[in-house]
């Protein structure tokens, strides 16, 4: 058990108990019994309850990557899970834009595509309203299906 807290003034925002190892570690709850059709990557875990707060379909599993990146350990972790596509969602930012684009090259076991919090309306999940967090994610999701056909 650990607690997350965020640092208005320091760098790192956020602060992890110091025994995690967040290179090697997704946050986020997963069921191994359920379907895994759809793996949601967001940077942080005020990002992961943010969307578990919107209420995630049935079949999608939301992680955070504890900054904006994926590392090896945490793309094995997710090959693990085997979704079906996986979302890349990270901040609009530019650190969270070239996430997106390392994720793409280094995640092989699903397609992955990418959301941008800024078509509805912020920078992360928290800055969406939560009922256009999922319906922003469905859109994305939709967008990435017909370009595949």
């Amino acid at each position: 058990m650990g607690v997350v807290r965020r640092s208005d003034n320091e760098k790192p925002k956020y602060k992890y108990p110091w025994n995690v190892p967040t290179s090697k570690t997704l946050y986020g709850k997963w069921d191994p019994f359920a379907p895994n059709d759809v793996a949601i990557l967001v940077e942080g875990a005020p990002d992961v309850m943010a969307l578990q707060q919107a209420g995630l379909p049935d079949g999608w599993s939301v992680f955070g990557c504890f900054g904006a990146g994926i590392h090896y350990p945490q793309a094995m972790l997710l090959a693990e899970i085997n979704p079906t596509i996986i979302i890349t969602a990270f901040d609009d930012d530019k650190a969270g834009i070239l996430a997106a684009q390392r994720a793409r090259w280094s995640i092989t076991t699903a397609p992955v595509v990418s959301h941008h919090w800024s078509r509805n309306g912020g920078n992360d999940p928290g800055e969406v309203p939560v009922e256009a967090r999922i319906q922003g994610l469905q859109e994305t999701l939709q967008r990435a299906k017909k370009e595949t056909r």
